[in-house]
This record gives structure tokens, sequence and C-alpha cells, in this order.
């Protein structure tokens, strides 16, 4: 199990739902969590992935119109984040 996860975060809901959407018929193992408190966004809503697969998933979701706002890598353990 990765040491941290890759964080999503969008621009609004709807983004965020769509992004659920479109990853639900892909290989990738995802859940849509609460953007984590050291985080800012506009949208309450986030995607947690696997950082292995972050650029494939980001990949994913331009090729849908999906509009991210950030991508974050935050540890599991409460630490800083770092923005990739």
């Amino acid at each position: 199990m990765p040491d941290k996860s890759a964080i999503f975060t969008f621009p609004s809901t709807h983004h965020a739902l769509k992004a659920e959407q479109v990853l639900k018929s892909t290989p990738f193992k995802t859940t849509i969590i609460p953007v984590p408190r050291e985080l800012t966004s506009l949208c309450g809503l986030a995607i947690k992935v696997d950082p292995e697969h972050r650029v494939a998933v980001e990949e994913t979701l331009v090729a849908y119109g999906v509009k991210i706002e950030g991508v974050f890598l935050l540890p599991h353990k409460k630490q800083s984040h770092m923005r990739v």
C-alpha cells in the first residue's frame, strides 16, 4: 500500500460527480471524499486514487472534459501535502 494518495480537487460539485461517473468505468480504484481540510477548493468533494495511477486518471478525466482544479499528493499520516 502506498504511503500517499493522489487527491484530485475540482472547481464544482458537478465536475467532481462527473469525474466519479467517468472513473467508475475504468480499472482504477477511486474513492470520493470530502476535500481534506489542509487543501482549499470551491467544491467540497475530492477524488482519492493510488499515486501510481495519477497520470492515467488525469489523462482520462481531461479526455472526458472534466475540469480539474488541482492534484495533490497527500501522506496517509497527518503531514503536509505536496502539489504536483
